[in-house]
């Protein structure tokens, strides 16, 4: 298969897999406010107005997940459904993210749309989304991307990619503090698969990429 037809065929299959994911989602744009959706989305639009974090809002969750929600509410509105519109394309990245990842563990397309596949009515559950806007969810995109740039440094060692994927992980814990569980455990197992593979010398340097990248997350703020 060649790389043009490949696109093709991914792009037609994420399409499909995003219509059916819009298809589940549209039914819930008219729900009421849900859990703690109201409150990120509020808080969000404060920020627009100069409120200062943990000042003038009072929030015990890590403030990560506010520049993606100003970003998101500030294109489609500020409104329920603004936040309902924002929800659904951010799944569709989400989708997107599954399919890069499925394709580069699996090396099959169909494998990687069947992730998709899954991951779409998955995520329509209402004990998992459901109808709402979650930071569980949220973080979904920076986990993803991390273990997409793990698994490629781990097969051709790259600073940049273990650099990178400690950056994506130590943001993903200031979105939600459970992140702190894929910020421990993707970094160990790709350089302990590194060191399966007699690197020595690469796993030492990507050790320090990843931490380095951890690290450097701390200053976002």
């Amino acid at each position: 298969m060649t790389r043009r037809r490949f696109r093709v065929k991914a792009m037609v299959g994420l399409c499909l897999v995003s219509f059916i994911f819009v298809l589940m989602r549209m039914f819930f744009w008219s729900f009421p406010l849900y859990r703690d959706e109201g409150a990120y989305a509020y808080w969000a639009w404060m920020m627009t107005q100069g409120g200062r974090v943990y000042v003038d809002i009072f929030e015990i969750k890590p403030p990560g997940a506010l520049p993606i929600l100003v970003g998101g509410m500030s294109l489609f509105g500020w409104d329920l459904l603004g936040l309902r519109l924002f929800s659904t394309v951010w799944g569709i990245i989400t989708l997107g993210c599954f399919v890069m990842v499925g394709w580069r563990v699996l090396r099959n397309l169909r494998g990687a749309l069947v992730c998709a596949v899954g991951a779409a009515v998955f995520l329509v559950d209402p004990s998992v989304w459901g109808h709402s806007i979650m930071l569980e969810t949220i973080f979904l995109v920076p986990v993803l991307a991390a273990i997409w740039l793990l698994h490629g440094a781990v097969g051709k060692p790259s600073c940049c990619g273990f650099g990178g994927a400690g950056l994506l992980l130590g943001y993903a814990v200031w979105i939600k503090q459970t992140a702190v569980f894929w910020g421990g455990i993707l970094p160990l197992w790709a350089l302990w698969q590194m060191r399966r593979r007699h690197r020595f010398a690469a796993w030492k340097c990507g050790f320090w990429y990843v931490a380095a990248g951890l690290v450097l997350s701390l200053f976002w703020l």
